[in-house]
């Protein structure tokens, strides 16, 4: 069982970061305004289409999709979700965007820094069947809903309803000396959340060994 976060090295950093920087595509530009930052260097309206080549300073995380759901961010620095299984009990469907705020998650606390998604199609040892897991970063740490063990062992959730992560005794979820605040990039996909900081240190926390960057193999 894997519970913990994994730093990987400067090698992997760089490509990583390299990765990343594909990812994310608009044509629109976002206002800051609303915005809750994290590293001091990031520009809010250095992303997508209109970005730079500036790792430091470039935005991430702005539009995801994963299987039949989607969370975006607006350009107010909310974010919204719809789709399958998105809403709050993680099993229901959200039909039209939803603002994810305590009113529709009632467990939420702090700002939302970022929001990502993963999924899993296939049965697994840890997700049988399909379906997608969110997660969600505040000013009060790592949050999580949907399909159970899609992107995190199941025995850090105590049901598919959104919930606070404790991880590895951290009651933020993240990895040890690492505040919400100090996360650059929040990566989610199969089994497995990457977090890149502000200082462009690398943490993975995954079933998939491979995935560790310690040379392990199989699922964890």
């Amino acid at each position: 069982m894997n519970t913990i976060f994994h730093k990987l090295t400067l090698a992997k950093i760089h490509l990583i970061t390299l990765l990343f920087l594909g990812f994310f595509a608009s044509s629109n530009a976002l206002a800051q305004c609303g915005f809750q930052a994290t590293c001091p260097n990031t520009d809010y309206l250095n992303f997508g289409m209109g970005s730079n080549t500036d790792a430091a300073s470039i935005e991430y995380d702005n539009f995801i999709s994963s299987f039949h759901t989607t969370v975006v961010r607006t350009a107010q620095g909310s974010y919204k979700v719809w789709g399958e299984t998105s809403s709050n009990d993680g099993t229901t469907e959200l039909l039209a965007p939803t603002l994810i705020n305590s009113s529709n998650f009632p467990a939420l606390t702090g700002t939302i820094l970022k929001a990502h998604l993963g999924s899993s199609s296939v049965y697994s040892s840890t997700a049988s069947g399909s379906g997608v897991q969110g997660i969600v970063l505040t000013t009060t740490g790592l949050f999580a809903w949907g399909s159970e063990g899609a992107v995190i062992h199941p025995n850090l959730t105590s049901s598919t309803t959104f919930q606070k992560l404790t991880i590895n005794g951290n009651n933020q979820g993240l990895p040890s000396g690492v505040t919400p605040t100090d996360v650059k990039m929040l990566f989610v996909t199969n089994e497995t959340i990457a977090l890149t900081t502000c200082l462009g240190n690398v943490y993975v926390l995954t079933l998939n060994g491979a995935n560790t960057g310690r040379g392990l193999t199989g699922v964890l």
